[in-house]
């Protein structure tokens, strides 16, 4: 064996990746929301591209959704987006 992965990512855990889609309100917080809601989100990987991902919206406003990542490899990621780039599920 070569040591070569046959899996179709990246090598570098996408906790340590950067969503290169990412919009950051220019207060950089919002009110959390009592009822966050579950959502699919389309994230710009650094190094695994684009893939639509599952989470909860915990805090938005027109112009921003701040989303809580719920998959496996980046659990507890936080990450701001555009309201397009986020759907509900």
């Amino acid at each position: 064996s070569n040591g070569c992965s046959t899996r179709n990512v990246s090598p570098i855990p996408r906790q340590h990746q950067v969503a290169l889609n990412r919009f950051t309100p220019p207060t950089g917080k919002l009110p959390m929301q009592p009822n966050p809601f579950p959502v699919r989100v389309r994230i710009e990987w650094s190094d695994d591209g684009e893939q639509w991902q599952n989470g909860d919206a915990v805090a938005w406003n027109a112009s921003h959704v701040h989303v809580r990542l719920i998959d496996p490899e980046v659990y507890g990621v936080y990450v701001w987006l555009h309201p397009q780039d986020v759907q509900p599920a």
